[in-house]
């Protein structure tokens, strides 16, 4: 119901004139700057993404519509996945190696705890999938790093999972800036019900799982 809540303001705020009208000015401001310094941004575009992947506190939606704006689906496509990519494997390497005592207040312990009873080395790759959609955030990586999950099967389930999601996200954003209520409405919701499905069938697993 939240993420249902937030779709519905994301599609009014589009629909606000004065709203949209920011948000455009904002991003002709930032295509100068890449245009100036387009190493740099693409740098800082791709740093970013990772740092999205890594840190339940920062999220990279707000960047995606200016990578957008100045650099088009394709190339934004290939540096948010690979900044993600990056990301997930940061977190999983936290996760298993005990640097990740340093950033004990960066993540949420009880929740990483508590899904670290359900996952174990012997999970099946389609159960991790289904975490890994169900929680589009850092906690699968440092979850599955702790339980010592195959690494090479952790950074399939993370491309097979992450590419549909950024290219929903690149064309989330296209929607907003071109005012395309009816498709920013539609690939919002059908996220959501990705998410929900995917969540549902991982409890369904680890409930017979507990029996």
């Amino acid at each position: 119901m939240i993420l249902v809540g937030v779709l519905v303001l994301i599609v009014a705020a589009a629909a606000t004139d004065a709203t949209h009208e920011a948000v455009r000015r904002l991003l002709d401001h930032v295509r100068t700057v890449i245009v100036h310094y387009p190493a740099t941004g693409l740098l800082l575009f791709v740093l970013l993404a990772a740092l999205s992947g890594m840190l339940v506190f920062f999220s990279s939606a707000i960047i995606i519509p200016v990578a957008v704006y100045a650099w088009g689906k394709g190339l934004t496509i290939a540096l948010l996945f690979a900044g993600w990519m990056i990301g997930g494997i940061g977190s999983y390497l936290l996760g298993r190696y005990p640097a990740r005592r340093i950033f004990q207040r960066m993540i949420p312990a009880r929740k990483i705890k508590h899904y670290e009873q359900m996952i174990s080395k012997q999970t099946p790759f389609a159960v991790i999938l289904l975490f890994q959609i169900a929680l589009q955030s850092e906690i699968p990586g440092y979850v599955l790093g702790a339980a010592r999950y195959d690494f090479r099967k952790y950074l399939a389930a993370l491309a097979v999972t992450q590419l549909p999601f950024a290219v929903g996200s690149i064309y989330l954003s296209e929607s907003f800036i071109g005012r395309q209520y009816l498709l920013l409405a539609t690939l919002g919701a059908a996220a959501i019900v990705v998410s929900v499905v995917a969540f549902k069938l991982f409890r369904k697993h680890v409930a017979a799982k507990g029996r």
